[in-house]
């Protein structure tokens, strides 16, 4: 399984995060025969990682840790996202909460980085949404935005829902303490896990990806929805079942690309 992630300073380069991946030979270690060394295969992660040297940069921080977000997000000002945005994913959400409910449905959304996706859910009726982030330069960031948005709000009412009604929080998906069980309606990730689970060799066997999982499964009210969009396949159907937590339904994203992520529904078993 492969995924990209570009940013920071090494955005010079695209470094393919591969699962399992051989270890990287030592510079200067000897090569069969005294020949030099054979070049790496493009797309390879020996080739990213000898692009990186050639640009300057130094070895790449892994995509699972809060390094390598903090280098993507401290230059950024605008809406940036992962391959897929809010309107990707409408079709789906709008289906699971029908336009009477979702004024009272509070949304968690976790990994939000600088999506679009508070945008397209505030348009489209979700008056509680809750956005949460490890990063704390992505979450001053969002804020900052958010609030110029709120302050263009055609009435004083509307700014004022605005500010209440979105919230943009530091919290690390595998401890969501600060919310008590049961508190929300609708959990989304987009692409968080992948990150999370970058560098692991199998996603159902990842402490963190557990932890992740049993904080979802815990914030969620009984029968509620988490949904996951993400690359990982295989393994990560297992994962995100928790041991019997979740029924869980796997689908492609609709579009027309030839390559799309999948959508995960796992929905929380009562009792």
């Amino acid at each position: 399984r492969r995924s990209y992630f570009l940013g920071g300073r090494h955005r010079r380069t695209l470094l393919p995060v591969l699962q399992g991946a051989p270890a990287m030979p030592q510079e200067g270690a000897p090569s069969n025969g005294g020949s030099p060394p054979p070049k790496p295969a493009p797309g390879s992660q020996a080739a990213a990682q000898a692009a990186a040297r050639e640009a300057g940069d130094g070895p790449p921080p892994s995509a699972d840790t809060l390094a390598y977000w903090e280098e993507i997000y401290q230059d950024r000002t605008g809406t940036w996202d992962t391959l897929y945005g809010y309107e990707d994913i409408r079709l789906v959400l709008c289906g699971l909460v029908k336009a009477p409910e979702r004024a009272l449905c509070r949304v968690l959304h976790v990994g939000c980085g600088t999506s679009n996706v508070t945008e397209g859910l505030w348009d489209d009726g979700f008056r509680s949404i809750c956005n949460v982030d490890f990063s704390e330069v992505v979450i001053r960031l969002m804020a900052a935005r958010w609030e110029e948005r709120a302050k263009g709000a055609a009435t004083d009412e509307e700014e004022a829902k605005m500010r209440s009604g979105v919230q943009w929080l530091t919290h690390d998906i595998t401890d969501l303490g600060a919310f008590a069980g049961g508190t929300f309606d609708l959990v989304l990730e987009k692409f968080t896990f992948d990150a999370l689970l970058c560098e692991v060799k199998d996603d159902a066997t990842s402490h963190r990806g557990w932890a992740a999982i049993r904080e979802m499964h815990r914030v969620l009210k009984p029968g509620a929805a988490f949904v996951s969009v993400a690359w990982g396949e295989g393994r990560r159907l297992e994962l995100l079942r928790g041991g019997g937590l979740f029924d869980v339904e796997a689908r492609r994203l609709p579009g027309e690309a030839p390559q799309r992520p999948l959508l995960y529904l796992c929905r929380k078993r009562a009792g």
